[in-house]
């Protein structure tokens, strides 16, 4: 049989299956709609957790770098940077018109570089 073929089946029995499913499984299960929030914010305070964490890591780097500059210290700063970047964007989806972070939000997002220069130089850069 060619991968093709194989393929093919393999599309074929997971159209079966999620059929199936429809079937087998409840149409609407019961939902707790303050074990939703809780389960939410248990998600967003961990990742503030981390985000502050990462955050604290890359103070001390630059510390490091700042007091003694070298190659070793520029990239731990780097990798640092990068580490923390990750939670900080995680905790972006609860930010709801925080006007105070509005003011310096962008400061952070377009480090290294602002993706408006991407594809041109606006002309009232």
């Amino acid at each position: 049989m060619t991968a093709r073929y194989g393929g093919r089946l393999a599309a074929i029995g997971a159209t079966a299956l999620l059929t199936a499913a429809v079937f087998v499984l409840p149409a609407k299960a019961e939902t707790d709609a303050k074990a939703v929030i809780k389960t939410y914010a248990d998600i967003g305070l961990a990742k503030y957790e981390d985000s502050l964490t990462t955050a604290q890591a890359l103070d001390k780097a630059v510390d490091a770098l700042l007091a003694n500059p070298s190659a070793e210290t520029l990239n731990a700063a780097r990798d640092a940077w990068k580490a923390s970047r990750v939670p900080y964007q995680q905790t972006e989806v609860y930010r709801f018109g925080n006007k105070i972070v509005d003011d310096w939000e962008g400061e952070v997002n377009s480090w290294p570089l602002d993706e408006g220069l991407i594809d041109y130089v606006a002309k009232s850069y």
